[in-house]
């Protein structure tokens, strides 16, 4: 899963052709494009956040 602290935020499914489809670079560029695609889900949930009026008692 990809996420920032204990919250995940998702997890990325991969699917091959054929048993051992992916090997260990495979692996880090779907950890990188998991933790791209995390940065911006928390990013656009904060901008989210920001845009929403502060209502005292919510």
């Amino acid at each position: 899963m990809a996420g920032f602290g204990e919250l995940p935020l998702g997890a990325l499914n991969l699917y091959g052709t054929g048993p051992n489809a992916f090997n260990e670079e495979s692996e880090q560029v779907g950890l990188l494009v998991a933790a791209h695609a995390a940065v911006a889900f928390a990013d656009s949930q904060k901008i989210s956040q920001l845009a929403k009026p502060w209502l005292p008692g919510s």
